[in-house]
């Protein structure tokens, strides 16, 4: 990792990414990009309690089914993956690693996909970012 190497002086990455780091004292957490604390680090403030107003990025992580899937199956999957992240090992290997297990809709999902798609297009053109 850059950071630790002391190639790069800032990092935001992925909780489950940093807490070993900071447990480890390789790396100081400054602040939580979410919109509350994270229960793993209770110490470190968000962006906006820091003085970011406004600042809240999460990152997420979900499940996909072809286009044409059948809505029986996708209800199905849907409820075996909440069983799953609810169970007691779960959420418990979840939280160690400062991760919250969620669980919405599939198309409150599909939108959270258009409206996350929409928001860093614009912050990409905004910063002349360039596909390579």
């Amino acid at each position: 990792m850059g950071l630790i190497a002391g190639n790069v002086d800032l990092l935001i990455t992925a909780t489950p990414t940093a807490i070993p780091q900071v447990k480890g004292g390789k790396a100081r957490a400054l602040a939580v990009t979410g919109a509350a604390r994270v229960p793993t680090l209770p110490d470190v403030p968000t962006f906006t309690e820091a003085g970011l107003k406004d600042y809240a990025v999460t990152n997420w992580f979900g499940l996909a089914a072809p286009k044409g899937t059948p809505p029986e199956l996708v209800a199905k999957l849907q409820a075996e993956v909440q069983k799953s992240v609810q169970s007691a090992d779960v959420k418990e290997r979840l939280a160690s690693m400062g991760a919250q297990p969620g669980g919405i809709p599939s198309a409150e999902f599909a939108r959270r996909i258009k409206q996350d798609t929409v928001t860093w297009t614009q912050v990409a053109k905004a910063a002349n970012v360039k596909p390579e």
